[in-house]
């Protein structure tokens, strides 16, 4: 074999061994996420056959820290809610369950991998060939980034534990609870969600209305889809004399008004534009 043949193999390979242990590109941003659950309604699920196994006493410090179950949020908004969890941990690497849902997938998403230590982080290519990768914060929280071609999410991971827990049970519960009695039946009437389209069709459009406080703010979400999950990105909306008004449209507003048992909606923009139709609740 010539010198020019064993200098390209070896060229190739220094690139293959490089490759493998290049450090993720975190978003600058990521410093400035901050821990906390995800508001999604649909949980992250993991295996029943978990085994967490204590790391062996000659496994460094800086490794066996990793073991353990994990919980947090990713995507914008928080609206992915994800979990890790180590259960195998050596010097150079960990078996780990890696697991992430959300209200856009429904289906909920887990895959057991066997992890790499690379420099600081802990990395792992899933069967879908997305890379996900892991560091510690100083305060001992996660940063969590994945990333398939040209797409990629973010999020922060905090140590499970039954606090968080109850935080994420007393934050879902929060969000779907009725109205209290100190709300205006007028305020009261538009909780829940609701499906209908227009007049002059835009498709299937979803309303909902969630965490009416006494004072008939609202968390809402209004947007064209088919689906009656109860969706993750929630805006803060106000009802007044039992109008609800939303932006909406190429700058325009779409005012509701519950009406028996529906809820009627008028669309109107600064150009002349309208629009109306009607919406019947999600059961």
């Amino acid at each position: 074999m010539s010198f020019r043949s064993l200098l390209a193999i070896a060229l190739l390979a220094a690139s293959a061994s490089s490759s493998l242990c290049a450090q993720t590109n975190w978003q600058e941003f990521m410093p400035r996420l901050n821990p906390g659950i995800s508001t999604s309604p649909v949980l992250a699920t993991l295996p029943q056959d978990l085994v967490i196994e204590s790391p062996a006493g000659e496994v460094p410090a800086d490794k066996a820290r990793w073991s353990g179950r994990w919980r947090g949020w990713a995507c914008r908004d928080q609206t992915c809610d994800t979990r890790l969890v180590v259960e195998k941990v050596n010097a150079g690497g960990a078996t780990i369950v890696y697991a992430l849902a959300s209200a856009r997938t429904q289906k909920p998403f887990m895959e057991r991998i066997e992890a790499k230590f690379h420099g600081e982080e802990l990395q792992g290519t899933l069967a879908s060939g997305a890379k996900i990768a892991y560091r510690f914060r100083e305060s001992g929280d996660l940063e969590f980034h994945y990333q398939r071609n040209a797409d990629w999410l973010a999020g922060v991971l905090s140590r499970d534990s039954e606090e968080l827990s109850r935080k994420a049970d007393a934050y879902l519960a929060e969000r779907v609870a009725k109205p209290g009695p100190d709300v205006p039946e007028s305020c009261v009437r538009f909780f829940g969600g609701w499906a209908g389209d227009w007049r002059k069709s835009q498709g299937q459009q979803r309303l909902w209305v969630l965490g009416i406080k006494a004072d008939c703010k609202a968390q809402i979400s209004y947007r064209t889809t088919s689906s009656n999950a109860i969706p993750t990105a929630l805006v803060a909306a106000e009802i007044r004399q039992g109008v609800l008004k939303v932006p909406c449209g190429d700058g325009g507003e779409c005012a509701f008004e519950v009406r028996g048992d529906e809820v009627w909606g008028t669309y109107t923009n600064p150009f002349g534009g309208s629009n109306s139709g009607v919406f019947q609740k999600i059961k």
